[in-house]
């Protein structure tokens, strides 16, 4: 492998020669992300605990490399009581692969104007 940067012929204290390698890439798989313990979210949690969840999920989905793909499904695994109704009513009205393949913001816009009243967006606004 050659040394990054190093003149052509240099090599490694192990006497091989280093290549440019990009580090590995690990997908994130169901698993994974299910042990970086996500926030929980059922409806009568408010507003603050689900930007919370919300900014959560999407930390997890940028430091793990989540597939974009995956997005969706993984994001509404952590969904529970109502909200988890809400989505159940949501996938039978638009079907599951249209559900699934919607992008991760119109899921927080979704869920942002299904779970929290102007004025508490108002407040939290002015707040930060």
């Amino acid at each position: 492998m050659k040394v990054i940067n190093a003149p052509e012929g240099i090599e490694s204290a192990k006497g091989e020669e280093e290549e440019n390698v990009a580090p590995e890439i690990h997908n994130l798989t169901h698993k994974k992300f299910l042990e970086r313990n996500p926030r929980t979210f059922n409806r009568t949690e408010g507003t603050i605990r689900l930007c919370k969840g919300i900014e959560g999920v999407k930390h997890i989905f940028q430091c793990e490399n989540c597939p974009k793909d995956d997005r969706i499904k993984f994001a509404t695994c952590t969904f529970q009581g109502c909200t988890l109704g809400w989505w159940h009513t949501y996938v039978q009205e638009v079907g599951v692969n249209a559900a699934h393949s919607i992008f991760w913001g119109k899921l927080q816009r979704l869920m942002i104007t299904e779970y929290c009243s102007r004025p508490e967006l108002r407040t939290m606004e002015q707040e930060f």
